[in-house]
């Protein structure tokens, strides 16, 4: 009976080697990521203080003013060179909810680029880099301070790291596991396809996937991952996307040697921005290329198989720099400050920390002594970050806080119901912005109320009752003082030069001032008056030759 009891005692199957590691990846993994998912609900509050001066600039007016979520054409229509179906549907929705609310923009944005930096974190644990290292690495990147005050405290972020650069990470940890294709595979390939809707940031992240699946997995899944997405955006840029007439006509392609010296002042502007030092960014560059390849090389075959991801992320930063150069490089005219812009650089850092923190982990395997070091280096650069972050937007508030409070107070004037309703009163930095469409929104309940003082009603009434614009060549003389004129409605100033300043007088004082700056061409300009009579002075702004002069 005992023998025959034993032999049909059903038999236990003990777990793989392979399934005993990936519980212990698990349990490596969830740790650290809920210390850090603690630290992260710990900054929502930072990041809302050091943001409250934001408001809406530039790319946002597009997405507030020119599209509607029901309307085809402009979910495909692209912005800047982008797609970006996604983050124009999230813009419509947050606007029919909250209106012209920067706090509830804000608080996607925000989230957003938090939850993509729990997902890069979940990358560097996956490469096997301890987790004090993969935990300061990610807190640097959430808290890098010149890309941090254009990313998770403005709400056009969203575009690039907010969607496109995780949900990239998302399909790279989908797609890196063993064996056949499975439902991870298509889930990833689900995100991809995402993160093409999102912006042209994808198809760096395509590249970063391919790659490592390529070196990991071979070029079957390589192609599986890439080419849907892949061809779907090329089929859209073709159809498309090539049509983007936008500032600085971004479909156009740039020169490969501009794309070049581009793509490297990009990347080494992060390193010196991540490292708060200056000049140096080059050398820092060329030290992470030699000594990451020199440590691979000395590393076992099995921990080369998990720098594979590192590697094509390293590769995808200069990708990245090299595309946008194609369509941006006309930015090097500016300075480097222009090419150096917190979303491109924070694009970058995602891309190129993962191979430091590998490398860092291969120095402190190698040589423990130098692990305090590495940490004095990584906790000193997260503080140098934050007041850097909190400097540039205490500098920015105040300007934001005019800018807004002069827009939301237009349809309130009752001049703004006389003046043409295709008048825009901020010109590049809320261009589609015309009056019809404050008083519109302002009817619709959508404009939250300005904080009104007698200096924002007057820079709102400037703002609205003056145009400039090209005139016809009349009789001029040199202009060697300020110029006081009383206009009417419909009545003009004439000159000829690259720009004028007008102050609005009243009892013979200045109020406050607007300069407006006009090209070359055409020869001569007039400034209309088509709102309320004023009494101005005119002051020439430029000392550029041929001088300026005030023409009849």
């Amino acid at each position: 009976m005992t023998d025959d009891a034993d032999a049909v005692q059903p038999q236990v199957e003990e777990p793989s080697d392979a399934a005993k590691v990936s519980d212990a990846d698990k349990v490596a993994i969830a740790t650290p990521l809920l210390a850090f998912s603690v630290l992260l609900l710990a900054l929502v509050p930072f990041f809302a203080w050091a943001g409250r001066g934001e408001w809406f600039e530039h790319d946002d007016w597009d997405y507030l003013v020119q599209r509607k979520a029901g309307d085809l054409g402009d979910l495909m229509r692209p912005h800047n060179g982008h797609w970006e179906t996604i983050p124009v549907l999230v813009y419509r929705a947050v606007w029919s909810l909250f209106g012209l609310t920067y706090r509830p923009f804000q608080a996607v944005s925000i989230g957003l680029s938090l939850v993509g930096a729990a997902v890069f974190l979940v990358v560097l644990l996956r490469a096997h880099i301890r987790p004090w290292i993969a935990l300061i690495t990610a807190t640097l990147l959430v808290l890098f301070g010149p890309a941090q005050s254009n990313v998770a405290l403005k709400v056009t972020s969203i575009t690039f790291v907010g969607f496109a650069v995780p949900l990239g990470l998302l399909q790279l940890l989908l797609a890196d596991h063993d064996g056949p294709r499975d439902r991870r595979d298509w889930f990833g390939l689900a995100a991809g396809l995402a993160a093409v809707l999102c912006s042209s940031v994808a198809v760096a992240m395509l590249f970063v996937v391919g790659v490592a699946m390529l070196l990991k997995r071979g070029w079957r899944v390589a192609a599986f991952h890439v080419l849907p997405p892949a061809t779907a955006f090329v089929v859209w840029f073709a159809a498309i996307g090539h049509k983007d007439l936008g500032a600085g006509q971004p479909a156009r392609l740039r020169p490969v040697p501009a794309a070049i010296h581009f793509a490297s002042v990009l990347v080494t502007g992060t390193f010196e921005a991540l490292t708060r030092t200056s000049r140096i960014g080059g050398a820092l560059v060329i030290v992470l290329l030699i000594a990451f390849v020199v440590g691979l090389r000395r590393s076992s075959p099995e921990r080369r198989r998990e720098g594979a991801v590192p590697a094509a992320m390293l590769l995808g930063a200069f990708v990245f720099a090299f595309e946008t150069g194609l369509g941006r490089s006309d930015l090097l005219s500016q300075g480097a400050s222009a090419v150096r812009a917190g979303h491109y650089m924070d694009v970058v850092a995602y891309l190129a920390l993962p191979a430091v923190a590998f490398l860092a982990e291969e120095v402190v395997r190698r040589w423990r002594a130098v692990l305090p070091v590495l940490v004095v280096l990584f906790l000193v650069a997260v503080p140098l970050n934050v007041h850097e972050l909190v400097t540039h937007e205490n500098a920015r508030a105040p300007r934001l806080a005019l800018f807004r409070n002069t827009l939301l107070l237009i349809p309130r004037l009752p001049v703004a119901h006389a003046v043409p309703s295709a008048v825009e009163p901020f010109k590049g930095v809320a261009s589609p912005v015309t009056v019809g469409w404050l008083l519109r929104a302002a009817r619709q309940g959508k404009l939250p109320q300005p904080h009104i003082t007698s200096v924002n009603t007057v820079v709102a009434t400037l703002r609205i009752s003056l145009l400039v614009a090209g005139g016809r060549v009349t009789p001029c003389h040199p202009w060697r003082g300020p110029v006081v004129r009383h206009l009417e409605k419909g009545t003009s100033f004439r000159f000829r030069g690259a720009g004028v300043q007008v102050a609005y007088l009243s009892g013979g004082r200045a109020v406050t001032s607007l300069t407006f700056t006009t090209s070359s061409r055409p020869a001569a300009w007039r400034v209309t008056d088509v709102g309320a009579p004023m009494t101005l002075r005119f002051t020439r702004v430029s000392s550029a030759r041929p001088a300026p002069m005030v023409c009849t």
